[in-house]
């Protein structure tokens, strides 16, 4: 496969063009990161418990290494934000795009361009490849990192040594102390095949150099904005797989003697004997979530990633072993989410590229098997469901934009609110696109309309923690401000639900976009869109309400 330009520039295009038409589907994308990033910019952003310094469990540097186009942007002048947030958008999907190019080209280099072209063709459309490519993720950035490290490892020799290790070492290492420190685990196979081709002093000396100052770096920005010493790739472990207390309790009981010979006590850990703490807060799903998912983003891909083992013995015979230690990744990651039981779909994202290689091995290899034993059936076989995955792509490629756009049209319409206003959102406070949207001198404000968690507060400055923060995910009632002191609002209007039984119907409607009614509409309408087929019985249809940008009635 040579054609690494014109396949890069057709992927740039279509991730840049599904980037920035879709809104942001991980409320967490917003608050802890978009919001701190508009923090570094303007001064002013929503703070999430985990920003706060009793808790600290972002980084401070990964923020700087997304945003930076954006501080400079507004040191150069441009004061429309909304175009800073595009621009962004737009750059990670061209970053993420060039990466993944590459990651074909050392494909077709080691194991054929059949491989290759099976992959290149699975990276283009599959919608967890397009979500995760423009998204503003510690997810997405080690899904980068890892790719890198994929497509140097790809370039391993042992007859001829190379230093391709160097590169593939540093980026795991970048990833796992600025990203998310738990892609440790996907990167063991390549850390095993790194050790297996150069033996252990040469990538152990890597490791020596480069952790230490990643770390390093990760700490004194944290330091800075938390205004205390920090280290929160630390911090995020010791949350979510320690289940430790907070900083305030852990320095109230620094005397105490019954922790005086716990090792995790002199790490900085208290661990939660009630078990109150931890990710599990947040939602706990089956072992069958990701099956699910994983199928909703890749459909048939999905599939013939999960048999490629078995179409790739069947084959490649002696070439099985080789072919599997560049999959690894994906199966040992996949198995591992099917333990634990919080899960997000953004999880599975830094396996998304050797999810794709596992997939193209699978056609490339079921393709092989099925010409063998049935001549030119298997040719037609093979077309077919690759076909039937591009449709498929395409459909729900297509359901993500027309279905879920209508929170970044309600976004672009915030432009014409008027300074000086209050911005309400109550149950519909997770669809909020961040303030890059939001005028200067508009107050964002959340109205108490049942959410019982902690909702994210006003920055005062980053190394401060606003009253009522809590790790424990419980509401503040002082998180809300009473409905009459907001002048906007933004609400849905859905079949089963009215707006106006909340807010009453002293309001005008300033911009409406339809809205998927998931809760009335059939699932397989719900999975793809099928707006655009012929009407008939047996084609379900969907079931649209309306997301409305709302503004106090002048009659009142």
């Amino acid at each position: 496969m040579r054609y690494t330009t014109t396949y890069f520039s057709v992927l740039a295009a279509i991730r840049v063009a599904f980037s920035i038409s879709t809104a942001i589907a991980d409320c967490d994308e917003t608050f802890n990161y978009w919001e701190p990033a508009h923090m570094l910019m303007t001064g002013k952003g929503l703070q999430t418990w985990e920003y706060s310094p009793e808790y600290g469990l972002r980084s401070w540097l990964y923020i700087w290494l997304i945003s930076w186009p954006g501080v400079l942007a507004g040191f150069l002048g441009v004061t429309d934000r909304a175009a800073i947030f595009m621009g962004i958008k737009a750059m990670l999907a061209v970053v993420s795009a060039f990466i993944d190019a590459n990651f074909v080209e050392s494909i077709s280099n080691r194991l054929g361009d059949g491989v290759a072209k099976y992959t290149a063709a699975v990276l283009l459309v599959s919608t967890g490849c397009l979500s995760a490519s423009g998204a503003f993720l510690p997810s997405s950035f080690s899904l980068m990192c890892l790719t890198i490290a994929f497509t140097y490892q790809l370039k391993y020799t042992s007859s001829k040594p190379n230093s391709f290790y160097v590169a593939a070492v540093v980026v795991v290492i970048i990833g796992c102390t600025v990203g998310w420190p738990f892609i440790g685990l996907i990167a063991m196979p390549v850390a095993i095949h790194t050790i297996c081709t150069y033996g252990l002093i040469r990538p152990l000396l890597v490791v020596m150099v480069a952790l230490p100052a990643a770390s390093f770096s990760v700490f004194a920005v944290d330091n800075y904005y938390y205004g205390r010493p920090i280290f929160s790739t630390w911090e995020l472990v010791k949350y979510n797989v320690l289940g430790c207390l907070p900083r305030r309790d852990y320095d109230l009981a620094v005397s105490a003697s019954k922790y005086t010979d716990n090792l995790l006590f002199k790490l900085g850990c208290i661990p939660d004997e009630t078990g109150s703490r931890g990710s599990h807060l947040y939602g706990i799903e089956s072992p069958t979530f990701f099956f699910k998912n994983l199928f909703l983003n890749f459909n048939i891909a999905f599939v013939v990633a999960l048999l490629a083992p078995l179409l790739v013995l069947l084959s490649r015979r002696g070439k099985f072993l080789s072919s599997m230690l560049f999959v690894s990744p994906f199966y040992v990651w996949f198995l591992f989410w099917l333990l634990i039981p919080h899960k997000e779909e953004r999880f599975m994202a830094p396996a998304y590229t050797v999810l794709c290689l596992a997939a193209g091995m699978g056609f490339e290899s079921g393709h092989y098997v099925l010409k063998k034993y049935l001549g030119k059936l298997g040719d037609l076989i093979t077309a077919l469901a690759v076909i039937s995955f591009y449709v498929l792509s395409v459909g729900r490629n297509a359901s993500m934009i027309r279905y879920y756009g209508a929170p970044l049209g309600i976004s672009h319409s915030l432009k014409g609110v008027e300074g000086g206003s209050t911005l309400c959102f109550g149950t519909e406070w997770y669809r909020f696109m961040s303030h890059f949207f939001v005028p200067d001198d508009v107050t964002v404000a959340f109205v108490d309309h049942g959410f019982d968690g902690m909702l994210p507060k006003h920055f005062t400055s980053t190394s401060s923690t606003p009253p009522g923060m809590n790790d424990l995910n419980t509401k503040d009632p002082k998180q809300f401000v009473p409905l009459s002191s907001c002048t906007h609002i933004v609400v849905s209007s859905f079949e089963s639900s009215d707006p106006t039984t909340k807010i009453g119907a002293d309001w005008d409607i300033m911009s409406q976009y339809p809205m998927l009614d998931a809760e009335a509409t059939p699932q397989l309408a719900r999975m793809l869109d099928v707006t655009q087929l012929p009407e008939h019985p047996k084609i379900p249809k969907p079931v649209f309400g309306t997301m409305k940008l709302l503004k106090r009635s002048k009659k009142q």
